[in-house]
């Protein structure tokens, strides 16, 4: 099924192309919750048959179909999700005092696990340096940008800083999309 996620300043709306157009997704979301603002990775449909969503109040998981009540996977303003190739779930969270993090689930893990500078991370320490989008390569490495502008690359259980002198953006990053040539394109702000 071809899914389409739109938002507003207070919505998502989720549309199934079905024939010859879109036909809206009813989401059962809980009183109070508010969407947080972001550009790509909204919403995840996981291997499993899970939806995540990304909100102002966390991270929602609908376990068994976006009508059911959903639960609260992760708390905080999940700016960014992502599933790769394997079943792991990644999610961006900024916090204005503790610092920002990267989140990771494991496929039939019961929670994330928060990923920092003892995993090779450079600093999340301000509101600018939240994970804003992810690609995978053909190899399995995650790619992910930050708001502020840097890269950073997952391969072999480490993460690896990517140097602006090596190519990689010094301004914020909004999109990064892998071409059929396996070649790295990242959009910037």
């Amino acid at each position: 099924n071809l899914m389409a996620v739109t938002k507003d300043e207070d919505h998502y709306f989720l549309s199934r192309f079905v024939g010859y157009r879109f036909h809206p997704v009813r989401l059962n979301v809980p009183f109070g919750i508010h969407f947080s603002w972001t550009w790509p990775h909204l919403a995840v449909h996981s291997r499993s048959g899970e939806w995540w969503l990304a909100t102002g109040a966390g991270l929602l998981r609908y376990a068994h179909g976006l009508g059911t009540a959903p639960s609260l996977a992760a708390e905080g303003n999940t700016f960014s999700v992502f599933e790769d190739s394997r079943g792991t779930v990644w999610a961006g969270v900024p916090h204005p005092t503790s610092g920002d993090g990267l989140f990771r689930r494991h496929p039939g893990a019961d929670r994330f696990e928060k990923l920092g500078e003892a995993d090779g991370l450079p600093p999340l320490r301000r509101w600018e340096d939240v994970p804003s989008a992810f690609v995978e390569d053909r190899k399995g490495q995650i790619w992910i940008g930050m708001l502020n502008g840097s890269l950073v690359r997952f391969r072999g259980g480490r993460f690896q800083n990517i140097a602006s002198p090596s190519g990689a953006p010094r301004r914020g990053v909004r999109a990064l999309l892998l071409d059929q040539q396996g070649r790295l394109w990242i959009g910037t702000k």
